[in-house]
């Protein structure tokens, strides 16, 4: 408890006798302590909760809850039924006994609004968090909290992962669990996971969430039957028959894997310690053992074939189902096409291609008629003016040759005069400098 306390900032050393302390009277005397008091705890509890402390992932458990949190210097908290209550609340917290009847989230369809039952077990719900005790004179009463917003982040995370596996078996028979599939499901996914925890879920996803459909075999069994992906799908005889064919191939290969230990590890580890024995019924022993062997041997043969056997029965009926999805979606599209093509009439394309081609030609006569006419205008005046431009162009282009010519005249002149250097000649060099000699 030390170490978690280190972790919550406030959690500081000078504020452990308070946080410790039945800080009830705080309430009236000191309002801001009173609720800053409820907030440190608040914020252990859930460091608690994401550091697996105790031994869960989404709920608190009252029993032994004081032992858990006691501190070497301060002892056990004494206002923890206090801080409990607060916490249920101000709905961060919700008792698993009033969870189980009720959603603490707050989306609901309609059907929960019109419904009489649903309306009452909502208020009954209601009343019971305004009136709930964790305690009993100053002794917890037994219960599990569920912080509302981590179960959501669990519950989330869970269903996202599941999904992508059941997404990337891509079969039909992957969405269909009991509730030991789904558990070890779960736990390959996420980490810390608890029986309590499992069942906790159970109800976020199937309930709260609406990602898949559980029923029980019967109201005296504990074993479920899972359909992943909807809360409105239901679970037919065939998706039961699926489950069980599903669960036993897994009790095959768990059969399987205890009669290899015993294969490889258990009757090996027999003999060599036997071998080392001197006594007069070694022998004996031995053959019994290794009679022993062959027995394994051939029970694990006979597991492996039925558990082939077995795989096989399950691909098929994967196969069987992709098929009837095939021949349904082949049917919708059909049906479809139909719908489709007789929104359409050959006669009435006809005629109405023929009104179209009406209406196109009016559009060009329209088009033609809204030309610019050249009525009216001087056309030997248009020629005139044209013809001018063109004498002023010519006689404009007629200069510039001339001045090109020019100039080309002028630069040739200038590179045939041949003109001579005025400047004085240069001192001969001396052939080489004598080098100067220094001297000390």
């Amino acid at each position: 408890m030390d170490d978690l306390a280190k972790k919550v900032p406030s959690f500081k050393e000078s504020r452990l006798p308070s946080l410790y302390s039945d800080f009830v009277e705080l309430r009236e005397l000191n309002p801001e302590g009173f609720a800053a008091n409820i907030d440190a705890w608040s914020a252990l509890l859930l460091e608690g909760l994401k550091s697996h402390f105790f031994k869960s992932s989404v709920s608190i458990t009252s029993s032994g809850l004081a032992v858990s949190l006691r501190h070497s210097k301060h002892g056990e908290p004494k206002a923890l039924g206090l801080v409990l209550d607060e916490l249920v609340r101000s709905k961060k917290y919700i008792p698993l006994s009033i969870y189980r009847d009720t959603s603490p989230y707050t989306s609901r369809s309609i059907a929960d609004y019109i419904s009489p039952m649903k309306w009452l077990s909502a208020t009954w719900a209601s009343m019971k968090l305004s009136s709930f005790k964790s305690s009993k004179a100053g002794t917890l009463l037994p219960e599990s909290y569920i912080h509302i917003d981590n179960l959501a982040a669990v519950g989330d995370k869970v269903t996202k992962l599941v999904q992508q596996r059941i997404d990337k078996e891509g079969v039909y028979s992957s969405r269909l669990l009991d509730g030991d599939m789904f558990a070890a499901v779960v736990r390959q996914v996420h980490d810390y996971i608890s029986d309590s925890d499992i069942d906790v879920l159970h109800t976020y996803i199937a309930r709260d969430a609406g990602k898949m459909t559980l029923v029980k075999q019967n109201s005296k069994s504990d074993r479920i039957y899972i359909k992943f992906g909807t809360s409105e799908a239901e679970i037919s005889e065939d998706d039961i028959s699926i489950i069980r064919l599903k669960g036993s191939i897994q009790s095959l290969a768990s059969r399987s894997k205890v009669l290899e230990h015993r294969l490889d590890n258990e009757i090996p580890e027999r003999i060599q310690s036997l071998l080392k024995l001197k006594d007069s019924d070694r022998q004996e022993r031995l053959k019994n053992i290794l009679i022993q062997k062959a027995q394994v041997k051939k029970s694990l043969s006979k597991c492996e074939a039925a558990s082939n056997q077995l795989v096989a029965l399950l691909e098929a009926v994967n196969d069987a189902q992709g098929n009837a999805s095939l021949f349904e979606t082949l049917q919708s599209t059909k049906a479809t096409l139909q719908s489709l093509n007789e929104k359409v009439s050959l006669d009435d394309l006809d005629e109405l291609q023929s009104e179209l081609d009406e209406e196109i030609a009016a559009t060009n006569t329209i088009s033609d008629s809204l030309v610019v006419s050249t009525d009216g205008i001087d056309e030997a005046e248009v020629d005139d003016e044209l013809k001018l431009l063109e004498k002023e162009e010519l006689a404009k282009y007629g200069k510039s040759g001339k001045k090109e010519k020019s100039d080309s005249e002028l630069h040739k002149k200038l590179e045939n005069l041949n003109i001579q250097d005025t400047s004085p000649p240069e001192a001969p060099k001396s052939e080489k400098e004598e080098p100067q000699l220094l001297h000390s």
